[in-house]
């Protein structure tokens, strides 16, 4: 059996998914991604020009892994795009709503999500840490993109999937943006990507079905 490299999703969310093991079946028969959080009115048209849109910034790695990074980030607001939404690279301690920090190691851990929330419950911003390495072995410029879209899809308002995805809880198998994964962060953005309202509010579903 191949061995599988575990990403993780922090406080107040915290999975543990045993190495080489999946995540545990559920009740349910349909395969299913859990819906998280909506973000506050960071999630909001900054720039004027139509689209709503939040900001990223990437530090860390060599020139190279910082662009496969950018690519990766940028898969998602390609896939989103019929919903008008953006996502715009900013120098980082910019006031950016996620930052991506690129490290040398992570142990067994290849990449992981910690979201912070305002009063009302709402996402304010989440740092992401993408390894360049785990298990000990360097992670290749398919994995960092790989891990990167994952976690980007964390900071987008979705958890994990229980069935073979992008947004499963380990780095292996499909690792391109599914449309499962688009309609769990619409779902999550609910408020601002499909209604376009000012007024953000928790999404309607706790999980979308795939």
């Amino acid at each position: 059996m191949s061995r599988r490299f575990l990403l993780g999703l922090l406080a107040p969310f915290t999975v543990l998914v045993l190495i080489g093991g999946g995540v545990a079946s559920a009740s349910h028969t349909t395969n299913q991604l859990d819906v998280c959080c909506a973000w506050n009115g960071s999630l909001n048209d900054s720039d004027n020009d139509g689209l709503a849109d939040l900001t990223y910034s990437i530090s860390g790695g060599d020139a190279v892994d910082q662009a496969t990074v950018e690519a990766a980030v940028e898969a998602w607001e390609t896939a989103l795009a019929g919903y008008g939404f953006e996502l715009n690279k900013v120098a980082a301690g910019s006031g950016e709503n996620f930052k991506i920090r690129l490290q040398s190691g992570g142990g067994v851990v290849a990449g992981s999500a910690r979201r912070s929330f305002d009063k009302q419950g709402f996402v304010k911003s989440v740092d992401l840490k993408v390894t360049l390495k785990s298990f000990g072995i360097a992670s290749d410029q398919e994995k960092i993109g790989e891990i990167t879209r994952h976690e980007s899809g964390h900071a987008l308002g979705v958890n994990h999937a229980d069935f073979d995805d992008l947004m499963d809880a380990t780095v292996g198998g499909a690792n391109v943006i599914s449309g499962c994964d688009v309609s769990g962060v619409v779902a999550a953005q609910h408020w601002k990507l499909v209604e376009g309202s000012t007024t953000p509010h928790k999404p309607h579903v706790t999980h979308v079905g795939c």
